[in-house]
């Protein structure tokens, strides 16, 4: 990967900004990120990247982790929540 020059990262910066303050979607967030980087995994390791809506880790009442699994000779990653307790039973 190229290196980045100030331009790329004042811009990266300023996306991250907007996608943090709910102005911009995960979806077009990344596709910008993806066009400066020069690729969409390059996109994916943008570091504090996290949604205004997510859930910070260790939230009372609720169970927090990084789930992994296999997909296509690759390892996706995703951030799953859910109560403590559930009230119903569970279909998983």
């Amino acid at each position: 990967m190229a290196q980045l020059g100030k331009f790329e990262m004042y811009l990266i910066g300023e996306f991250l900004d907007d996608y943090r303050a709910g102005a911009m979607t995960r979806r077009t967030f990344t596709r910008r990120v993806a066009f400066i980087m020069g690729s969409m995994a390059a996109a994916g390791a943008v570091p504090e990247a996290k949604s205004p809506l997510s859930v910070r880790e260790g939230a009372t009442g609720l169970l927090t982790a990084t789930v992994r699994f296999p997909s296509g000779g690759t390892d996706i990653s995703g951030y799953l929540v859910r109560p403590v307790r559930l009230s119903f039973r569970s279909p998983i």
